[in-house]
């Protein structure tokens, strides 16, 4: 009897080495796998921070993303457009009209983004955005077409100069987007974002007017005027295509 039960704690024994040993080996296996996938999947996790600079024709951007989930992210940036015009307006009589205006806009923003699919360099996402932000404008329109002077002066106006600036007019924007980042290196990615600012609502405010006229006798008069406010919204779907460069704020998670 002695020998039967030693004989079964011998297998007994045997059995529970054997378990173990396939136990750390297939732990030793499901570690080795992480890692190859740590290593080998380079798009953002939960809880990673990258930073992104964009740039288009006359506009541009950066922002910093959070990921709460290696789909969804939340965006927080600034963004900013200039334009720059000057134009000939051709006349039925007379000389040409020229206009310059000027035009500089910029936004603090925040949204969030969604990505879709599941790979490991490519990042297809779709979001929306809400901006706040200010306008500055500026206009000048030269004419050197004969007009009535002011008053009813009986001199041959030569040139009226009408200028124009508006350094406060604030304003809200919705935009959707989409876009796609790829992943060249572990920290770093290049991409493009497609914005449609579908709803844009500014107020211009402390608008001022000048008009100056000179004759053909060599005096000028001058008028200044402060302009009344006005509500403007807009709406569109000519997007701005933007060139995207993406940078991890730290280490890639593993």
């Amino acid at each position: 009897m002695k020998h039967t039960f030693v004989a079964i704690a011998l297998f007994l024994t045997c059995l529970s080495s054997q378990a173990q040993f396939k136990r750390m080996k297939s732990d030793q296996s499901d570690s080795v796998t992480n890692q190859i996938i740590a290593s080998d999947t380079l798009t953002p996790r939960k809880g990673e921070k990258t930073l992104t600079f964009a740039l288009a024709d006359n506009s541009g951007f950066f922002m910093f993303k959070k990921y709460c989930s290696p789909k969804v992210a939340f965006r927080y940036g600034f963004s900013g457009n200039y334009n720059i015009t000057d134009q000939s307006l051709p006349q039925a009589s007379g000389p040409s009209t020229e206009v310059k205006n000027r035009f500089f806009a910029y936004q603090l923003f925040f949204g969030f983004q969604r990505s879709f699919g599941n790979f490991k360099r490519f990042e297809p996402y779709m979001g929306m955005d809400l901006g706040l932000g200010n306008r500055m404008e500026k206009s000048i329109m030269t004419s050197y077409s004969p007009i009535a002077g002011f008053g009813g002066s009986p001199n041959t106006v030569i040139e009226t100069k009408i200028e124009r600036k508006s350094n406060f007019s604030p304003s809200v924007s919705l935009t959707p987007l989409i876009g796609f980042n790829y992943y060249i290196a572990e920290r770093f990615a290049l991409g493009a974002e497609y914005r449609i600012p579908v709803a844009n609502f500014y107020m211009t405010t402390n608008s001022t007017s000048k008009t100056t006229q000179k004759y053909a006798n060599g005096t000028s008069d001058t008028k200044e005027l402060n302009d009344a406010e006005t509500m403007n919204f807009s709406g569109n779907f000519r997007g701005i295509a933007y060139v995207t460069a993406t940078l991890f704020l730290y280490g890639h998670c593993k």
